[in-house]
């Protein structure tokens, strides 16, 4: 061992040069790695939900589904945003009372034990249905969740699994960043204290982050990665190595 470690401060400058440049590779791969939202993905194939879902694109073409509900609208620009609705990409279908019976039927003559599916008169909503082209986390479905957002203009609220996921794809990509910076603070603000030297944080950050650099990006080989990896990959990175770097200075003091 203690002739490998020569070797290695002997070749220290080639090996920082080749770190240096596996960073290229490394970015590319980590920025053209899709990742992957679906939760229904870790499911067994054989068990009925996913039976379902596959029943459902291959005989229906529907994979997906959302319920939107509108508030304080009148029928009028209810009908003019479904059909706003209806223009975006990879939406398939949209249920609602005018689409059933036209917008020359009132809803206001439709009995109250039916009416009360699709409108509510006491909150002022009104309720359709939506139905995508694609399975419930794929990335046209959550495009298509994210333009209806848009189209909608904050005016209509979209709930279902497609949305939950498209939601938990937002939050996840702009909260772990934060995350990572509020670990790499407290990190540096620790190794400062307790190092002989202010500069080992910094080498510390810099070997850490080319390691996790790496290791997001090998993730190529994989196709895909899973949001929870991404999410976690950085900060347990940082927790293992930091408890490592700790153990084996205390042991190098005891010697």
């Amino acid at each position: 061992m203690e002739k490998f470690g020569k070797v290695i401060v002997k070749l220290r400058i080639p090996i920082l040069v080749l770190s240096i440049l596996l960073l290229i590779p490394s970015a590319i791969g980590y920025v053209n790695t899709r990742v992957n939202y679906d939760i229904l993905y870790y499911l067994p194939d054989e068990i009925e939900t996913m039976q379902g879902q596959d029943i459902l694109m291959k005989d229906f073409n529907k994979g997906a589904y959302a319920m939107v509900v509108v508030q304080d609208m009148d029928t009028k620009a209810a009908n003019k945003l479904i059909k706003k609705v209806e223009n975006v990409e990879h939406v398939a279908q949209v249920i609602s009372y005018t689409g059933i019976v036209g917008e020359d039927v009132p809803s206001e003559m439709v009995p109250s034990k039916f009416r009360k599916y699709f409108e509510n008169d006491s909150t002022d909503t009104t309720l359709f249905a939506i139905f995508f082209d694609n399975t419930t986390s794929s990335d046209d479905t959550m495009n298509a969740i994210t333009q209806i957002r848009k189209e909608t203009e904050g005016q209509a609220f979209i709930s279902g699994m497609s949305a939950v996921v498209t939601d938990t794809k937002n939050l996840s990509e702009k909260e772990t960043p934060l995350y990572v910076l509020i670990a790499v603070v407290l990190v540096c603000i620790v190794l400062a204290i307790f190092m002989d030297s202010f500069l080992v944080p910094v080498f510390f950050m810099l070997s850490i982050g080319m390691a996790i650099v790496y290791n997001l990006g090998s993730n190529i080989l994989l196709g895909e990665v899973s949001y929870i990896t991404k999410a976690l990959a950085a900060v347990l990175q940082l927790g293992v190595t930091l408890d490592t770097f700790i153990h084996k200075r205390q042991r190098i003091k005891m010697v």
